[in-house]
This record gives structure tokens, C-alpha cells and sequence, in this order.
């Protein structure tokens, strides 16, 4: 059995940092879909407003244009395995109501009231509750710092917890995501990599480090491309350490890494030793 599932991305905007501009029309979408399936990928994030840093906000109508078409063409099957990358809660109402499985809150249901986080309950999908400081245009302008940061965050995500189980979320619909490259400075980003690793076994994380720019600042890897082997030795380790769900760009090699280690992606046995 696998160790973690894997989420792959496509972002539906021009303006992404990685790959913005590359999944614009719907045929592009749904052939970047169907690779990142037939490579390994548990589910697919579709996002339709970038969240890098200093992006701008964009409507809840212009975010729907771009996305209601894409799943409009998904099968059910596929749309089992699909989240929905948005805070706004009338993406969220029509995305479920379109079958999807999963809601991936970059803000940490900050912008959902009570009543919409009881109606999203019923639907028994999962939802990612998600620490973001502040907003993409200003998250990076004055970051969080030190072990104060690290326990903000943590403090943040354990009470958001609370609050979807007391509106009926059950624990194994929700998932946290510290928001790593969020609006925090790289000691805050390593620490709370050291806290999702340090628990990785005892509470349910999603975890994105792919071609983080704190990857290529720590290691002098300018491109974002150029980070994936990288990411792929960060994204492993998380896996052995109990994240439920690694969010990446590129599946394939993290796929196979996992199905290479004995015992954990195929069972020894199974290859005669």
C-alpha cells in the first residue's frame, strides 16, 4: 500500500508561478488531467485564481468562467478524485453540486461562515483547511517569523479543526495543510516542516513544497522547474514521515519512488525477497 496520495496540479490561470498561462484552454486542462492520472496522481487540484505572492484577486465569476468548464467535461469517476483549490464560498456550493471531492480552502475556512460549513458537511466530501498570512498581494511583505510563527500557525490550524467538527465535519473529511511558502520566512517554513514530520502519524496533513521558492533560496536553484528533484527528496521524506496527501506538480518520479520502496509501495514479498 502506498505511503501517501498523491494530488497533482493544474492551475487554470495565467498567472501561476510554476506553470501559469500552460493549462489556459479546456483541452489543455483535460489532457494535463488524464497525464497526471495515468502517472500516479490520488487526486487532481484544479485552481483557478493564482496564490502566489503579489497576485491579484480575481472575481468569483472570472474564477467559475474558468473552471466550470473543465469540470463540466470530467467524467464521474474523475470528478471523485478532483478538488476544488478556492476560498470563496460560492465556488465551493457550486463545485460540490458538481460532484467534486474535495475542497482545498487556501484560507482556512476564514471566509466561510457557519451555515455554508454545515451544507458542505452533508456533502461527505474532504476539505484541506489551509494557513495563509494574510492575502497573496501582501503575504510576503511582512512574513511571519520565528518560533512565534510556527505556533501561530498550528494554534490556527488545530482551532479551524475544532470548528468543521463542530459543524459536522467527521475527522477523516479534513485535512491540514500548514501552507508552507504562505506568507512566512524560511526558519517559520522549516519549522513547520519539522512539526508535519514530528506528527505526520498522528494528524491528517496535506503538504505542497513543489518548487518552492525556499527550495531554490536554500539550495541556489533559480528556476522553478529546476527544483522538482528537490522537491521530490522533500515530498519523499514527508510521505515516510505520515503526510496523508502530497500536493506536487510533478507525480511520476514521486510515484515511483514510493512503489520502489520494499515493503511500503509493493509488498517484499510480491518480488520474491
Amino acid at each position: 500500500m502506498a505511503l501517501a496520495q498523491l494530488m497533482g496540479i493544474v492551475n487554470l490561470t495565467p498567472d501561476s508561478f510554476s506553470d501559469g498561462g500552460q493549462y489556459g484552454t479546456v483541452e489543455s486542462a483535460l489532457a494535463r488531467i488524464q497525464s497526471l492520472l495515468a502517472h500516479g496522481a490520488d487526486w487532481i487540484d484544479l485552481g483557478a485564481e493564482s496564490t502566489r505572492p503579489g497576485a491579484l484577486k480575481v472575481s468569483a465569476a472570472e474564477e467559475w468562467q474558468r473552471l466550470a468548464p473543465v469540470l463540466a467535461r470530467l467524467s464521474p469517476a474523475v470528478l471523485r478524485k478532483t478538488s476544488v483549490d478556492t476560498y470563496k464560498p460560492e465556488i465551493m456550493h457550486a463545485a460540490l453540486e458538481q460532484g467534486v471531492a474535495m475542497i482545498n480552502d487556501v484560507k482556512g475556512a476564514q471566509e466561510v461562515d457557519d451555515s455554508d460549513l454545515r451544507a458542505f458537511a452533508s456533502f461527505g466530501a474532504s476539505y484541506v483547511l489551509m494557513h495563509m498570512h494574510r492575502d497573496p498581494e501582501s503575504m510576503q511583505k511582512e512574513p511571519l517569523l520565528g518560533g512565534q510563527g510556527v505556533a501561530q500557525v498550528q494554534e490556527f490550524l488545530l482551532e479551524a479543526r475544532e470548528r468543521l467538527l463542530s459543524k459536522g465535519f467527521s475527522s477523516h473529511q479534513i485535512l491540514l495543510d500548514p501552507g508552507i511558502g504562505f506568507g512566512k520566512s524560511d526558519s517559520v517554513n522549516l519549522g513547520l516542516l519539522s512539526w508535519v514530520m514530528a506528527e505526520g502519524k498522528n494528524l491528517p496533513f496535506l503538504v505542497g513544497v513543489s518548487r518552492k521558492s525556499m527550495l531554490g533560496r536554500l539550495l541556489q536553484i533559480e528556476l522553478p522547474h529546476h527544483r522538482d528533484d528537490a522537491s521530490k527528496m522533500l515530498e519523499l521524506a514527508l510521505a515516510m514521515a505520515g503526510v496523508k496527501v502530497i500536493r506536487t506538480h510533478e507525480v511520476t518520479k514521486l510515484s515511483h519512488m514510493i512503489q520502489l520502496l520494499p515493503g511500503l509501495g509493493h509488498e517484499a514479498a510480491s518480488l520474491g525477497v
